[in-house]
């Protein structure tokens, strides 16, 4: 079990790490929130695995890590929505995921109810996101790069929501390597969104 446990951290850091290899040597322009988002989800990885092989308490890590993503997906979210009611409701569900996180950090360092709520959060995001694409007039190569990151945004929280539910027993069980895997496979589905954009961004 602890061999697939470190086979799914480094496949998972393997495939994080290939959209930022097409994003800087490919030269692909892309929202800049979504690409902090990216590049933390690798350097969050990566920490979490040097301090987990030498033992030391990584919870600051992981905890800023929610933080740095609620921001940016929020961001990314409420840049590429064309519906102004849609830009609103980003903006109240970013204002309740991140109350939560900082009313959860208040009492414990363990964060449960914050990786639910980001969860659903999420999810709403993306769903938001597939009304909003069908029903706009103007679609270019971007945006439908962007469906590909939306879905995987989606499939992966629709499984955390279930994930973090359970948190618990997964990291008592080192069953965790199931949420490295699913990761690591929807980050190589973000990467390949990537390397089918264009090199001139647009908005």
């Amino acid at each position: 079990m602890e061999r697939l446990f470190n086979f799914s951290l480094i496949f998972q850091m393997a495939a994080e790490f290939l959209p930022l290899v097409f994003l800087f040597f490919l030269k692909k322009q892309i929202n800049k929130s979504l690409k902090i988002f990216l590049i933390s989800s690798f350097i969050s990885s990566f920490l979490l695995y040097l301090t987990g092989v030498f033992q030391i308490n990584n919870l600051i890590i992981f905890n800023a890590y929610q933080g740095i993503t609620i921001c940016t997906l929020s961001i990314f979210y409420f840049s590429i929505l064309k519906s102004h009611l849609f830009k609103i409701i980003i903006v109240i569900i970013f204002s309740i995921c991140f109350f939560t996180l900082i009313w959860e950090l208040t009492k414990t360092s363990y964060l449960v109810s914050t990786l639910v709520v980001e969860s659903f959060c999420y999810i709403i995001f993306a769903l938001l996101f597939y009304i909003d694409y069908i029903n706009s007039s103007k679609v270019n190569n971007q945006a439908k790069s962007y469906i590909l990151i939306n879905t995987s945004i989606f499939i992966y929280n629709c499984f955390s929501v279930l994930n973090n539910l359970e948190i618990e027993k997964l990291m008592i069980t080192n069953y965790w390597f199931i949420h490295n895997l699913i990761d690591g496979l929807l980050k190589l589905l973000i990467a390949i969104a990537i390397w089918k954009m264009p090199k001139t961004y647009l908005s």
